[in-house]
């Protein structure tokens, strides 16, 4: 019996590859002033992994979260979210890095006018060009992905 690096199937010498990572956190530390909000996290998350964050009001969910997308610089430690390095990653790059990460702010909900779909697909409105005329605006593979996305978590039925 072998082990490559991997998970052992109990088939033979079959192993499942390593998954990728998505996001990989470690020794992540964010101050403000003398407020620490987070000390010392190691967070790692593999594609098509659904995680979830669950903590008291004030812990520190939020600001984890603007840390990984890099609206707040870190404190100290690393952070690579789909390969890329966003301690060290600047302007256009984790402009780049955010159309491909979605995100919704929790003070902010979402924008009633719009349908639960039309709200799901504002994350690809980076992708898009020109003004933003509704569903039409996206590609069927967008739409089509952004539906799955709302089947996955229960909700493909409030779609419109």
């Amino acid at each position: 019996m072998s082990l490559i690096q991997g998970t052992f199937t109990g088939q033979g010498h079959d192993v499942a590859p390593e998954p990728e990572i998505a996001i990989h956190a470690r020794g992540l530390r964010k101050s403000f002033g003398a407020t620490h909000a987070l000390r010392g996290v190691d967070l790692q998350v593999s594609k098509g992994e659904m995680t979830v964050l669950l903590g008291l009001s004030g812990s520190g969910k939020s600001t984890l979260l603007r840390c990984l997308n890099g609206l707040h610089p870190l404190s100290g430690g690393e952070a690579t979210v789909l390969g890329e390095p966003v301690h060290k990653t600047k302007s256009r790059r984790l402009r780049a890095l955010r159309s491909r990460v979605g995100f919704i702010f929790q003070h902010f909900n979402l924008v009633g006018r719009l349908s639960c779909l039309e709200n799901v697909l504002v994350g690809a409105a980076g992708q898009i060009r020109g003004p933003r005329y509704g569903l039409l605006s996206y590609t069927k593979a967008q739409r089509r992905e952004a539906l799955g996305h709302l089947e996955r978590v229960g909700l493909g039925e409030l779609a419109f």
